[in-house]
């Protein structure tokens, strides 16, 4: 079933965004924290060799939790790690939790609406890398990306504040975005 799986890895993989987000994060701790030694789920051959165990089909496959599966591949201490240094959701000042995302070779991203972020000092870290803040207007737009996050509230917000006040007054724009949030 491997073979017929790395011939055809289209049809044997039928990844969802659940498992993509293990994987993701999976390589971006790879990459940061290469003495944790995650297997390298990136390559068919890996991974097709794990999910195939005790599978006599490709429909057996496309049955099993591929997540499940993955999760089952890690030590508890690799998976403490990937909860702790590459996490699912990070909960906000806001009190809400954003899904984190893992670009390939790339810092973590953490998209959310520039209120969502009221509160928010710095850019966290995540297994000693800057995540990248994509800073949304209430409409879901970006309005700016930064791993700077300390110097966007202080030289940036003002501007990005008072143009943002003009197209969305119902919502709140704090002159000092860390005091009143909610």
């Amino acid at each position: 079933l491997v073979a017929q799986c790395c011939r055809n890895p289209e049809r044997a993989l039928r990844i969802n965004k659940k498992s993509q987000n293990i994987i993701d994060r999976i390589n971006f701790l790879r990459r940061t924290m290469p003495n944790l030694e995650l297997p390298n789920f990136s390559d068919n051959q890996v991974l097709f060799s794990i999910i195939c165990i005790g599978k006599k089909s490709h429909s057996e496959l496309a049955a099993s939790d591929l997540a499940t599966e993955l999760m089952g591949q890690l030590t508890w201490k690799q998976r403490q790690a990937l909860e702790k240094e590459a996490p699912f959701k990070i909960k906000l000042p806001s009190g809400r939790s954003i899904q984190m995302l893992y670009p390939p070779e790339q810092p973590p991203i953490l998209a959310a609406r520039i209120q969502q972020l009221f509160g928010l000092h710095q850019a966290p870290i995540l297994a000693g890398e800057k995540v990248m803040v994509h800073l949304l207007a209430p409409n879901g737009r970006p309005q700016q990306q930064t791993r700077d996050l300390e110097s966007f509230w202080k030289n940036t917000y003002p501007e990005v504040r008072k143009e943002l006040r003009g197209r969305y007054p119902k919502h709140k724009w704090p002159a000092n975005p860390h005091q009143d949030i909610n």
